[in-house]
């Protein structure tokens, strides 16, 4: 549940969505089985939180 608000949140912050993708080079992000994802190359990877 937590996960799900934080990229609810992300969602409201569009700078924060472009600098985040700049940085972790995503293309976009996805919720797949209940799960936070993010697509690149068309590959889903669970977890789009990076350091």
């Amino acid at each position: 549940m937590e996960l799900l608000l934080h990229f609810l949140l992300f969602l409201k912050q569009p700078e924060s969505q472009d600098l985040h993708k700049k940085m972790c080079k995503f293309s976009s992000y996805a919720l797949q089985d209940s799960k936070l994802c993010y697509v690149q190359d068309s590959k889903f990877t669970v977890g789009a939180m990076c350091a």
